[in-house]
Formats: C-alpha cells, structure tokens, sequence
C-alpha cells in the first residue's frame, strides 16, 4: 500500500475551497473531512508524530529556561549590555554551532539579547523528539511504520524545493511519502492569512501536490493538513521597551522570553514579581494563564517554561519579539483561539468518513488505522476513522 502525507503548514480550514485550491477540494469532496483543534504549542510535530498532547511530551516552546545547562553559557564573562536586535548571521551560525556541539541540536537563537542567552537552553524534550524520528523509534509514526514494513520517506521546504527533490524520484510499493510543504507559514506571518499572497501560494501547493500524485501515484490513500492554523494580526505592543522602562531590571531582578504571542517570566526576588505582575495586570492586550488554563489546553506546567506566563489576545503580537524584528500580519499559537485546521484523506479504493472533529494528536492513530495496523500503546490519540 502507497501513501501520500501532505503537511501544509499553517493551514486555515477556509483555504480549501474550488478557486483557490482546486484539488485539495475535490480530494475533500471524494474522501473524507475532519475539524482538528490545534493546541497553542509551537512543537505541533511532536503531537502529530507521536500521537500525544504537548503535555504528555513535555513539548511547549523551543527554549527553556535552565541557567545550569545553558550551551551558551560561556557568554556570562563577556558582559554584553541587554541589547535586543537581528545579529549577523555569522555569528549566529557561530551560536547555532555552539548549540550543536553542547545539545546535538543546532537551534539558532536569533534575536534573543546575548546577555539572556547564558540562563536558556533548547527544549531537551524537542531534541529527544528529533532523536527519536530519526532513529526510527516505535514511539514515533515513522518507527512504527518502518516495523511494520513500510518505507518512510520525508521531505520539508518549499514547493521549488521539493520539486526538485522529486525529480528523479520514484515510490516502491510499500512506501508512505511525507510532504512538508513551509511556503505558507512564512507567507502567512509576513503578509497575513486573508492576503492575496497567501492565496496564490495555496494555489501553487495544491497543484503541485496534484502533480505529485500524477507523476509517482496513483497513490492508495492521500491525507492533507495542517500542524496550525493562522490568526490576522491587528494590533501589536512593544512590551520590550515597556519593560526596559520599569524601576525592576533584567539580569538583576527578573528574566524573560519575548515569544511572539506570549512573555515569560523567571523572578530572583519577591518585589520583581510583584511589580511585573502590576504591570501585566495593567495592560489590555493579554492576560495573565493560570495553570488551569494550561492544564485545559494540554500543555505542560513546568518552571522552565515560566514563573508567569502573560498571553497575548487573539489577533495581538509583540512587536518586537525574540523571533522578529519587523510588524508581521499573520500570527498563531494563541490560548484563546480555538480555531482549527483541515484534515482531509482520500482512499483510490473506497470512501473515507472521519469523524466530525479531532484533534492532531489523533492525526497519527488514524494514520494506522487506514494501514490497519494496531494503534501504538505510546499513544493517547484515538482513530477519527469511522468504519461503517
């Protein structure tokens, strides 16, 4: 049996329609449709690889605070001012190096201040997570198809890239192709999801995907969706300068993250805390989670990830953050955005029902499920398959 597995990152269940993505739409007329609920995490892989929520893993952000094992600690001697701007890029590759070296992970900092770096650390959750995939490990989607005589091949870039990547490529007969096509995250974030650019790049993906199926299928089953979706962004705040502005400082009393829809904060006094959490309270474009609200959207309580965690409001960034420097118009990630993505599969053999709604936890057990091969005992995810 020959699969085709099409993640389109940063997909919006109102992009597929018969103007903008013509065979995706007719793939969501022949086969089967699900409504999946993102989880605000941004390691959305890790779920939908392992089956499992952000909790269960222990996958939430990319960096972590953990001043004892940071990589880049040897930057505590050199005393940089707390400066927070885009680094050139050979000195990131330098850092991104460091990180290699120390984490076996090559994360790039970006534009987190260099006197912050020294107190984080990549996601040791994220990095056992690309461990495991590329040893194959049951636990992970790729594993378990590879135990069960499936060849697994994988491809992550742009539609050019993975055109090319095609080119002289040819499936065996029990093969499941997985396609990552990022065009459209990074299009979303710089000009917005309801933007003509962003429309034209869904249009080119769905033709290529066409493509791909007309030049190495007929493929037995065809599943497409998101690992997110993507929110507008109308207002943004630069809590930066805000907080450079307070009579507590960086460094001396308080750290934190600048993620692009959320703060995060570490305290080394009581009075740090109290006035950060002032500030917070006083402001109009987010709040304040409580663990109740983490615990109900999945995602792991852990001091690593902060002591406070202030959100932003759907439709809010922080301008700037750790990630970007410039406005952006398209943003995700967001605690109270219950927006989904689509989840289509098609089967050449017969007709596909899913269940109405799902999670992407659930993407990988129903992934199984079609290849009628028994669901991992790893997973908490459940089959949206409806068999009649």
């Amino acid at each position: 049996m020959r699969g085709l597995v099409v993640i389109i990152d940063g997909c919006n269940i109102e992009y597929i329609d018969a103007t903008t993505t013509p065979f995706l739409h007719h793939l969501k007329k022949q086969g089967g449709f699900s409504r999946i609920t993102v989880t605000p995490s941004f390691a959305n892989r890790v779920e939908i690889m392992t089956g499992n929520s952000p909790a269960t893993t222990d996958t939430f952000v990319d960096f972590c605070y953990d001043p004892e094992n940071s990589p880049f600690k040897i930057l505590k001697f050199l005393k940089t001012p707390i400066n927070l701007k885009q680094r050139r890029s050979i000195f990131r590759k330098v850092l991104a190096a460091l990180s290699y070296l120390t984490c076996g992970y090559g994360v790039n900092p970006i534009n987190i201040p260099l006197s912050f770096l020294p107190y984080f650390s990549p996601n040791k959750s994220i990095i056992e997570f690309i461990r495991k995939e590329r040893e194959r490990d049951e636990s992970h989607l790729f594993g378990i198809l590879e135990k069960n005589g499936f060849k697994v091949t994988f491809i992550y870039g742009s539609v050019e890239y993975i055109r090319e990547r095609l080119k002289r490529y040819s499936t065996s007969k029990d093969e499941i192709l997985f396609i990552h096509y990022g065009d459209s995250d990074k299009t979303g974030h710089k000009y917005g999801p309801n933007s003509m650019e962003i429309r034209e790049v869904l249009r080119i993906i769905s033709e290529s995907i066409k493509d791909i199926n007309n030049s190495l299928g007929p493929f037995d089953f065809i599943a497409i969706f998101g690992d997110h979706n993507m929110v507008e962004v109308k207002n943004t705040i630069n809590i930066w300068e805000r907080l450079m502005k307070l009579n507590v400082k960086p460094l001396k009393d308080y750290l934190f993250f600048l993620n692009s829809p959320m703060v995060r904060f570490w305290f080394n006094n009581e009075y740090a805390k109290e006035k950060i959490r002032d500030f917070l309270t006083s402001l109009s474009c987010g709040r304040i989670i409580t663990e109740k609200e983490l615990k109900e959207r999945e995602l792991p309580i852990d001091m690593k990830y902060g002591e406070i965690i202030f959100w932003m409001k759907k439709g809010w960034h922080i301008t700037p953050d750790f990630y970007h420097m410039s406005k952006i118009k398209g943003m995700h990630g967001y605690i109270d955005d219950l927006s989904e993505t689509p989840l289509i599969i098609f089967n050449r053999h017969e007709k596909i029902k899913l269940k109405a709604k799902g999670k992407l936890k659930d993407i990988a057990p129903t992934l199984l499920d079609i290849l009628n091969i028994k669901c991992s005992k790893y997973m908490e995810g459940s089959s949206l398959l409806v068999r009649e």
